[in-house]
């Protein structure tokens, strides 16, 4: 390209504003009249990494902020690490009873559709993943222990009949119309390049533990939500450098069923860029209505 620059009349300096290569090297390369040195290619894709909204104990703040985000800068991949829903009325704890009723729950399903279509009209492009949390597994819990014969989702001997995949059927993929939207569930876990996306199952006291436990668990490079806050935990090896992320929440921090407790929770999101499927995270805090990423403050 330098020496097609060259030929095509352009001076050392236009060339170096172009392209960025030092001027001593233009030179050099014109006298040689060499080609420059193969330059290793990168395979980038980019991720937004959200979790823990516990719909309708969200923050509608904090989803213009993230979906701005996602507006902006057009990921390749959207990873919600699970609690989208919190399912109140079916939980195993002592509940509100003017909360318990057909109507909040069908509320919720609305909420939680109305978001997921929102995500899919902002981001066409991206693949949208979704992995189960503990609140999305109250529902299983529920029926099992409630109403066993409801909880006809995974029949493997009906798979096969057309009928049966026309029942309406009590499961996240369907109650959420992941099928409408396009987005891919996953009960487990998701592999990001080489991150390792899942909810999460532990809680430790301190920001950072639970970083470290989950790495200790997995023994990989990972990144969980679950705690309701940031944190880190890097270990480097003779094996490598392996990292852990927990990654916020985007639910209101202040729920009616806090009681005036101050929760230790933070919310924000990060930003996931893959470089040959090595994971670069950018850990984003939404604190006082506004975060900053790239140097610029989005209020």
């Amino acid at each position: 390209m330098v020496l097609q620059m060259i030929q095509a009349g352009k001076s050392h300096r236009e060339i170096q504003d172009i392209t960025g290569v030092a001027l001593s090297t233009i030179s050099r390369w014109r006298n040689e009249g060499k080609c420059p040195p193969k330059q290793k290619m990168f395979d980038i894709e980019s991720a937004v990494v959200i979790n823990d909204g516990h719909r309708p104990y969200h923050d509608d703040e904090i989803d213009d902020h993230i979906c701005s985000h996602i507006e902006l800068t057009r990921p390749d991949y959207i990873v919600n690490l699970g609690d989208l829903a919190d399912f109140y009325a079916i939980s195993s704890f002592n509940k509100n009873p003017s909360r318990i009723s057909p109507v909040n729950f069908a509320k919720e399903l609305v909420c939680i559709r109305q978001y997921l279509g929102r995500l899919r009209l902002i981001a066409p492009q991206a693949r949208i993943i979704f992995i189960k949390g503990n609140h999305e597994d109250r529902l299983e819990r529920y029926l099992w222990k409630n109403a066993p014969v409801l909880d006809f989702g995974k029949i493997p001997e009906l798979k096969d009949i057309e009928e049966y995949e026309d029942l309406p059927k009590l499961t996240i993929p369907d109650l959420f119309g992941f099928k409408k939207y396009d987005i891919e569930y996953h009960e487990d876990g998701f592999q990001l390049g080489k991150l390792y996306c899942t909810h999460g199952s532990i809680v430790r006291k301190h920001s950072g533990y639970t970083a470290k436990a989950e790495y200790d668990k997995n023994g990989c490079v990972g990144i969980s939500g679950h705690t309701h806050r940031d944190g880190k935990y890097t270990l480097r090896n003779r094996s490598g450098q392996w990292v852990w992320w927990e990654n916020f929440c985007t639910c209101d921090l202040d729920p009616e069923y806090a009681n005036g407790q101050v929760m230790n929770w933070t919310q924000g999101f990060s930003h996931v860029t893959l470089v040959n499927g090595s994971p670069r995270v950018e850990q984003i805090p939404i604190v006082d209505g506004f975060y900053v990423f790239g140097g610029v403050v989005y209020r």
